[in-house]
């Protein structure tokens, strides 16, 4: 078997490569446009912004599921603070702070995020802050998720640049929701 001549490494081209990364970014935006145009659906994948005080449309749960799934990519998210367990009582105060964590397929972090949400929320109708759930259980669990849901659309804009087409939903209303 014959020996493969030496040949000298190519000099790096920064020029060159940042012209594919160019490349590479316009058609990833095309086709992210493409699929949000076909795919997506007003009421399940995105609301309307004006509700969140948006001239965009404001990214959901379900759309940024579907996004990071076309990518490609999984979410795993991580209890920054907030209680380890459901306090005793609903009237205890707290917020929980999670952060979102975007792997690609190879497992290698590809973007983060973080989102809250706080036990209590604004009441207009009651014009006072009341509790999420009907009891301590349920106020937790719904923070815990809705502190999720935050860090996984906050995560899926900044990751895969969904951002230029998706505000994220930011009132929290008792009734908005």
């Amino acid at each position: 078997v014959g020996k493969q001549p030496y040949q000298p490494a190519q000099p790096w081209n920064g020029i060159q490569q940042l012209e594919q990364s160019f490349a590479l970014a316009i058609r990833q935006r095309e086709l992210l446009e493409s699929f949000i145009k076909s795919r997506f659906k007003e009421g399940t994948h995105y609301s309307d912004g004006k509700l969140f005080r948006s001239d965009k449309p404001a990214l959901l749960q379900p759309g940024a599921q579907l996004i990071l799934y076309a990518h490609g990519y999984s979410a795993d998210f991580e209890v920054l603070s907030g209680p380890p367990a459901s306090p005793t009582s609903s009237e205890t105060k707290y917020t929980i702070v999670c952060k979102s964590i975007i792997r690609n397929r190879a497992g290698d972090v590809v973007g983060t995020a973080m989102g809250s949400a706080d036990s209590h929320i604004w009441s207009g109708a009651q014009a006072k802050h009341v509790n999420r759930g009907a009891d301590a259980d349920k106020t937790y669990n719904t923070t815990l998720k809705i502190s999720q849901k935050r860090a996984l659309v906050a995560a899926c804009r900044l990751t895969t640049a969904a951002s230029e087409f998706f505000a994220e939903d930011l009132l929290d209303e008792v009734g908005v929701r």
